[in-house]
């Protein structure tokens, strides 16, 4: 083989070992433009955790637990190594394996709703 057809082969399988690297990281994190309600979806009389980011090295916020039936306003999705994220708020993020949007939970979104912005908590009377 010649030394061109070896640099030609090794440029290629760089380049084809980058584009799947930076290719990777753009799918990893996809943000949406959106809003509406979440329903929290866990196990009744416990709650899922709100996390400063989604993104690699976030925490969770000590003492904020969303319960379960509960709703919540989002204003934004974001999609982070496969999983779907939800912003209720300023660095306040709910993972969304056990939030769900639309009519999840008849018994709740039958009732009537109201909103507070402080929090942009959706109180359910």
């Amino acid at each position: 083989m010649t030394l061109n057809k070896r640099f030609a082969k090794w440029v290629l399988a760089l380049g084809l070992g980058l584009g799947l690297a930076v290719g990777g990281q753009s799918v990893a994190q996809q943000v949406g433009a959106a809003s509406g309600v979440i329903t929290i979806h866990y196990v009744p009389g416990y709650g899922v955790a709100l996390w400063n980011s989604p993104n690699t090295g976030r925490q969770a916020i000590k003492g904020r637990i969303l319960k379960d039936g509960t709703k919540w306003k989002f204003s934004q999705i974001k999609q982070v190594n496969g999983k779907t994220w939800y912003q209720l708020g300023t660095n306040q993020w709910v993972e969304g394996t056990y939030a769900k949007t639309g009519n999840a939970a008849p018994a709740i979104t039958a009732k009537k709703a109201r909103y507070i912005s402080p929090t942009n908590r959706v109180m359910v009377s």
